[in-house]
């Protein structure tokens, strides 16, 4: 398989985020103008614009040796090529009930000037709390659903970003969602 090519560009999130309002089978809105979204699995790749190469890839991974989910070794570093700058990988915390950064994104560290690797998630979205994380994890893992995350993160410079994070499930064991792939984008 060909490695994913992302091209960004400016007002792209807000387009992807329009079309996601429309086929988001749930909603939850946070202060500050914070949003969660839950989509089906199945919704069309297209949905997603500049990610629709990242979920072409995640989905060519379900049937690979017959399990319904990948896992993060179902991927090799070579298939994100271009993506790097934009990739997070979280994973279950049992205890916590909410997923702990695994690997920071390049560009995410570079734009907030902070690296979350090893913190719970609900620590990098500002306005979600620990509960709304947990109730959103717990519809990804039950679905399994696609998730996204929206708001405008204000960088050291004090600059307002849009920010957005396309959320995959993946699994250990190709049944049980613990771990998730986020794709960030900031324009």
């Amino acid at each position: 398989m060909n490695s994913p090519t992302i091209k960004f560009c400016y007002g792209c999130s807000k387009k992807m985020n329009d079309k996601v309002k429309d086929l988001a089978i749930k909603k939850t809105s946070l202060s500050k103008g914070w949003n969660f979204y839950l989509l089906p699995i199945d919704v069309p790749a297209e949905t997603f614009d500049v990610y629709e190469p990242m979920i072409k890839l995640w989905r060519s991974k379900f049937t690979q040796n017959g399990i319904k989910l990948p896992s993060w070794k179902s991927f090799s570093f070579s298939e994100f090529k271009g993506w790097h700058h934009h990739i997070c990988l979280s994973q279950m915390d049992e205890k916590e009930q909410v997923p702990r950064w695994r690997i920071m994104s390049t560009g995410l560290v570079k734009i907030v000037h902070d690296d979350f690797t090893g913190d719970t998630i609900d620590k990098a979205v500002p306005p979600a709390t620990k509960e709304d994380i947990k109730e959103k994890i717990k519809a990804m893992i039950e679905g399994p659903l696609i998730g996204m995350t929206t708001g405008t993160l204000k960088t050291l410079a004090n600059k307002d970003m849009q920010f957005t994070s396309l959320e995959l499930p993946i699994s250990s064991d190709g049944e049980k969602v613990d771990q998730f792939i986020h794709i960030i984008s900031l324009d």
